[in-house]
């Protein structure tokens, strides 16, 4: 049985490292299809039946999908080591929006979150770079080109290396977004999804607050 699931970028790693090793080596006949797309794409999907579960950040609630696990994972700031910035503990929409940026593209919830925080500050966003990837973004920051916008999960693993920092930032708009592990509303799971869900809720960083 193949458990298909949607993903967004940034869950990757944490999916593969701390959701399907340790659920593989319990569960070995398990096979898995990853598609890794933007927030819409992965509520179609699971809507559709291109899915069986899908993971992502900060979706606009729908009826026809069911949240079988959420946390709240606040959009935190990414800049690199040597950044000013870096030695604080919290910092201002407005202070990173001064400092050049890259952001992802309007495929990805993220984008929309900081454009409406911005725009509620009577900010426009001038990024330096726009891009789909959040490799792309994390290697902007790595390199010393200016900072991003990611949730901690996404990035913890490279900060705990030292190529990245990551700060809090200090918008209560920022703060209430919340990770989703998604299914398609009233639909029964087969057991080798219901088994996948199960995992993924209780061993993935981004479902722990």
């Amino acid at each position: 049985q193949v458990v298909r699931i949607a993903v967004g970028e940034g869950f990757a790693a944490d999916l593969m490292q701390n959701g399907l090793a340790p659920l593989a080596e319990n569960h070995p006949h398990l096979r898995f299809r990853i598609n890794i797309a933007g927030t819409e794409e992965i509520q179609r999907q699971v809507v559709e039946g291109d899915a069986d579960l899908g993971i992502a950040y900060n979706p606009v609630p729908m009826e026809a999908t069911r949240a079988v696990a959420l946390a709240r994972q606040p959009l935190c700031g990414v800049v690199p080591v040597h950044s000013p910035l870096a030695e604080r503990r919290s910092v201002r929409l407005a202070e990173m929006l001064d400092h050049p940026f890259a952001i992802l593209d309007a495929r990805h919830g993220i984008r929309a979150l900081v454009a409406r925080a911005a725009g509620d500050l009577g900010l426009a966003l001038r990024p330096q770079v726009e891009t789909s990837s959040i490799a792309a973004l994390i290697r902007y920051v790595g390199a010393g080109m200016g900072g991003s916008f990611l949730p901690r999960f996404s990035v913890s693993i490279q900060a705990e290396r030292g190529e990245v920092a990551i700060v809090e930032l200090d918008e209560e708009s920022l703060r209430h977004v919340s990770a989703h592990l998604m299914v398609r509303a009233r639909r029964r799971l087969p057991q080798s999804s219901s088994i996948t869900v199960e995992y993924l809720a209780a061993n993935m960083s981004a479902f722990r607050e």
